[in-house]
C-alpha cells in the first residue's frame, strides 16, 4: 500500500514538473514572441503560445491543463501587461484548461469514421440553412428599417413574408429597440451558421490533408486521426473568445455595451479559429513526439470521460468524510 502511495505521488511528481516545463516555454512565447493588436479600445493577441500550454490538458489530464492555463494567465500577465487585470478572465483560462482536458478524453476513443459524418451532416446541415435564411431575408427585403414602417403585427402585415423572416420579424417586436434586435437575428440566422458551417469544412479539410500523416495509426495514448484533437482545441478557442468578449464588452470596456455583440465577437473569434487550426497540428506533431518517449508513457494520463467522472465524485466523497 505504501508502495502504491509512493508511486502516485511520484507520478504526480513528475506530471507536475513536466507541466512546468511546459508552462515556462509558453511564458516565454507569450511574453516575447506574442502579438497584442488593439481593437475597438480592447486588445487582441495573437500568437502560438497554446503549442506548448495545451499538451498539458492532453497528457496529464485536466487538472494539470487548468492549473497552466490559468497560471499562464495570471503570471503572463505579470510579466506583459496589457490592460486591466481581470481575474474573470483568468478563470475563463483555467476552466478553459479543464474543458481542454474533459473534451479529449470524451472525443479521443469515438470512431473516427463517425466523427467525420457527423461533421460532414452538421456542416451540410448550417450551409443549407444560412443559405435558405439569407434568401428569405433578401426576398422579403429584412433589415433594421423594417420596424419604421411596421408598428403593429396583424397578420395582413407579416402574412406575405417567408417563414424564416416572419419567426425574426415576430421575436424581435416585443424588443425595446426592435430594429437592432431585428439585426442581431439576422446575424445569428445568416452570418453565424456560415461561419460556424465554414469551421466545420476547415477542420475537415486539415483531417484529410493530415490524414494518415500524424497520427498513423491508433495507440493506447492516441486516436489514428488528428480530427479529436482538432474539434477539441477549436471548440476550446470558441469557449474563451466568446466569454472572455462578454467579460470585456461587460466590465473592461464599457463602449462595447452600445455595439451589438457580433461586431465585437467576430473579428476576434475568427482569428482565434485559424490560430488554433494551425495551433492543433503542431500540438499533434509535439504529442506524436512526447508519447514516443517511454518517460511520457509511464506518467500519461490514459482514463477515459467516464473513468475520470467516477475518479473525481470517489475523490470528492473521500474528502467530505
Amino acid at each position: 500500500m505504501a508502495e502504491n502511495t509512493v508511486n502516485v505521488a511520484g507520478v504526480r511528481l513528475r506530471r507536475l514538473v513536466t507541466s512546468a516545463m511546459f508552462l515556462g516555454i509558453a511564458l516565454m512565447i507569450r511574453t516575447y514572441f506574442t502579438i497584442y493588436i488593439p481593437m475597438l479600445g480592447g486588445t487582441s493577441r495573437v500568437g502560438v503560445v497554446g503549442i506548448f500550454s495545451i499538451p498539458p490538458s492532453i497528457l496529464f489530464g485536466p487538472f494539470f491543463g487548468g492549473m497552466v492555463t490559468g497560471l499562464l494567465d495570471l503570471i503572463g500577465f505579470m510579466l506583459r501587461p496589457s490592460g486591466p487585470f481581470l481575474y474573470q478572465m483568468t478563470l475563463v483560462a483555467l476552466t478553459a484548461g479543464f474543458l481542454r482536458g474533459c473534451l479529449w478524453m470524451y472525443f479521443k476513443n469515438k470512431s473516427i469514421k463517425v466523427l467525420r459524418i457527423i461533421l460532414g451532416f452538421f456542416t451540410l446541415f448550417t450551409f443549407t440553412f444560412a443559405i435558405l435564411s439569407i434568401i428569405s431575408v433578401m426576398r422579403d427585403n429584412l433589415s433594421a428599417d423594417f420596424f419604421n414602417d411596421v408598428t403593429s403585427l396583424y397578420e395582413h402585415e407579416i402574412g406575405h413574408l417567408s417563414i424564416i423572416s416572419r419567426f425574426l420579424v415576430e421575436r424581435s417586436a416585443g424588443a425595446a429597440n426592435p430594429g437592432n434586435f431585428l439585426t442581431e437575428r439576422i446575424f445569428d440566422f445568416t452570418t453565424l451558421p456560415l461561419l460556424i458551417g465554414s469551421v466545420s469544412l476547415v477542420i475537415l479539410f486539415v483531417d484529410i490533408i493530415f490524414a494518415k500523416k500524424i497520427f498513423k495509426e491508433k495507440s493506447e495514448w492516441l486516436p489514428a486521426s488528428i480530427l479529436p484533437l482538432l474539434i477539441t482545441i477549436v471548440l476550446t478557442a470558441v469557449y474563451i473568445n466568446t466569454l472572455n468578449t462578454v467579460i470585456l464588452r461587460e466590465v473592461a470596456v464599457p463602449a462595447w455595451r452600445e455595439l451589438p455583440f457580433f461586431f465585437i465577437w467576430l473579428p476576434r473569434v475568427i482569428p482565434a479559429i485559424l490560430n488554433a487550426v494551425v495551433e492543433s497540428v503542431f500540438v499533434a506533431i509535439l504529442l506524436q513526439v512526447a508519447f514516443r518517449q517511454k518517460f511520457i508513457q509511464r506518467i500519461a494520463f490514459t482514463q477515459n470521460l467516464g473513468q475520470f467522472r467516477a475518479a473525481t465524485v470517489k475523490w470528492i466523497k473521500s474528502r467530505v468524510k
